[in-house]
């Protein structure tokens, strides 16, 4: 279900209240009816995927764990691994990928994986296992949990009290904000470019395309926001997914940043069995290559996706080849210029990372490649007037959007000690401008689903 709609606003309170009554032995029953409620309401015809995921990687995993056999192991893994991405890619090429069908997918794989690896005791019990897979803050667009951190939290449910509930609701209104009055205000004017990649002049597609970099940020972030404030609630600690990647001075140090949670799992079971960078520095770069190529094939089929992933690549290679940080920290610490070259690096980190995003959002490759050759025509007074004409923004709008994203930093800036509650007046603003923002919307008839709803 969308965060963002009446139906959670009404339901989840429901669920809240409901949570506080249980006793703790029926707490899993609760929130696992809960979360296949949220996603059957959401995607009714895709529920009996997920079941079917839940079932048969539960099975698997218990058969992995009583074969005496390592070679039966062996087989059995595999065959879920060869399930698990058959089902992922049949939907994703299919043109009807189900919500959330990505995360759920690669959450149950590193479960059956760290069974066979005896990382971890299979859960044999059932309820908690589906609870586990399918727990709605974090189903639909993660973070993608790992079973040793989020499994003993639902087994050991802890009861409501006012701290978890408090934190939990600032948490949820920081996503609020983020997505309603920051990144869906600024989908509007990057769609308007996106939408007409042919008329789009440089100046217009630096425009649009920034936009986009922050409306995607706003977006996905304020998602884990929301996730992370309602399963806090529950007294239960999500992956934090994002740490102001924006603010990354080089390719390397964004991936740690950005998507953290999906970081993680390609580097631990794609990077990492492959060799990492403990085989030389060609099978290193090669590595590097297929982690980024399974990430924009994670995303989507299409070929703008399968670029957008091949050019972080690239950049991360690149770096590899390139740059020896340990040296160029000491030397940045030592100099003077060392806020200076920081804030350098930041930038052109922040510039490849928008380069990249053109791929992204672009309907298809030609309309990529139609926005790059246009980068370079337009840069005049005239081109600021077309851009002007195209991208329909007042001086109204641009006052909201720099407001919204001055807000935004700072609440990530003091995302572990936020204390909005303490400040009721900034608490006022900042719930008027998320109704606000939220009636603009409804009344405009605006879809506002988020971005990753479709991975």
């Amino acid at each position: 279900m969308n965060f963002v709609s009446l139906e959670f606003l009404i339901l989840f309170p429901l669920i809240c209240i409901g949570y506080a009554l249980l006793s703790e032995k029926r707490i899993w029953i609760w929130l696992l009816g809960a979360s296949l409620l949220f996603y059957f309401l959401h995607s009714p015809q895709a529920a009996g995927i997920l079941l079917t995921m839940i079932v048969v990687s539960y099975c698997v995993s218990l058969k992995i764990a009583a074969e005496p056999e390592e070679r039966r192991k062996r087989l059995w893994l595999w065959a879920y691994v060869v399930f698990g991405l058959t089902v992922l890619i049949f939907f994703k090429s299919s043109g009807y990928p189900p919500v959330g069908i990505s995360f759920y997918t690669f959450q149950t794989l590193s479960y059956v994986i760290d069974v066979y690896h005896r990382k971890i005791q299979p859960e044999k019990h059932l309820g908690y296992y589906a609870l586990f897979v399918s727990f709605f803050p974090q189903l639909v667009a993660g973070p993608i949990e790992r079973p040793e951190k989020l499994l003993p939290q639902l087994r050991t449910p802890a009861k409501i009290n006012w701290e978890n509930l408090l934190c939990g609701v600032e948490r949820i209104t920081v996503g609020f904000f983020k997505k309603l009055v920051v990144a869906d205000c600024l989908g509007v004017f990057a769609d308007r470019v996106y939408q007409a990649p042919g008329e789009a002049n440089g100046i217009a597609v630096a425009v649009g395309t920034v936009f986009f970099a922050f409306q995607i940020y706003c977006d996905f972030s304020g998602y884990s926001d929301i996730a992370c404030g309602a399963a806090r609630i529950f007294g239960v600690r999500l992956t934090e997914n994002f740490d102001m990647p924006y603010l990354a001075p080089s390719p390397r140090q964004f991936w740690k940043k950005w998507h953290i949670s999906l970081t993680n799992w390609l580097t631990d079971y794609v990077y990492k069995p492959l060799g990492g960078n403990r085989k030389g520095l060609a099978v290193w770069c090669i590595n590097i290559m297929v982690v980024f190529l399974c990430s924009g094939l994670w995303h989507g089929w299409g070929l703008h996706y399968v670029i957008w992933g091949v050019c972080h690549g690239i950049f991360l290679v690149a770096e590899v080849l390139l740059v020896n940080y340990s040296r160029v920290r000491k030397m940045n610490a030592a100099s003077g210029g060392g806020r200076v070259m920081y804030g350098l690096k930041c930038a052109g980190t922040f510039f490849q990372v928008c380069f990249t995003w053109i791929f992204f959002r672009a309907e298809c490759t030609a309309d990529a490649f139609a926005m790059i050759s246009n980068l370079f025509s337009g840069w005049s007074a005239e081109g600021f007037r077309q851009a002007g004409e195209l991208l329909q923004m007042k001086w109204l709008d641009l006052f909201q959007i720099l407001l919204g994203l001055l807000c935004m930093y700072n609440m990530d800036k003091k995302k572990d000690n936020l204390n909005l509650r303490r400040s009721a007046l900034g608490l006022y603003f900042i719930f008027t401008a998320i109704f606000l923002a939220w009636l603009i919307l409804l009344s405009s008839g605006a879809g506002n689903a988020f971005i990753y709803f479709q991975f």
